[in-house]
């Protein structure tokens, strides 16, 4: 093509680039690809969301940890009654159950080893006799 004063006239290709947002000074974490991808950035109202957060659950477990540690010793200094309501009447016993909570419970006493050999012996008889039982009802 030529101009109006005769010059041979070249087109020029004009090659557009992306203009990227330069990065605060303040920021060195974030690079330019963080900037232009999709996943959004944290900000620090969403940081201390989750602190907050985290402290709330934090003390919810602190409170039911307490909870359950209050329950478990008021149900033992409960057993530790039954276990004296119970020499009361037997000298030496074995009591095996579930709570209404379904925990086990185990209690055993006997005033010496003699007493607890003889009272393990007959706990074995016992618990035999009722195997056999149910094997037999079956």
């Amino acid at each position: 093509m030529k101009s109006q004063d005769g010059s041979k006239r070249t087109k020029k290709k004009i090659l557009l680039k992306p203009v990227v947002p330069a990065l605060p000074v303040s920021v060195p974490h974030l690079t330019t690809q963080a900037l232009t991808s999709a996943v959004p950035v944290p900000t620090l109202q969403k940081a201390d969301e989750l602190d907050h957060t985290n402290n709330i659950l934090n003390n919810a477990m602190k409170q039911y940890k307490d909870v359950v540690h209050r329950e478990e010793t008021e149900f033992r200094a409960d057993i530790g009654s039954l276990q004296h309501i119970v020499t009361e009447f037997l000298t030496d016993f074995i009591i095996v159950g579930h709570t209404m909570n379904d925990q086990r419970v185990v209690v055993r006493y006997a005033k010496s080893p003699k007493d607890l050999d003889g009272l393990m012996q007959l706990a074995k008889k016992v618990l035999i006799r009722m195997v056999v039982e149910e094997e037999s009802s079956d």
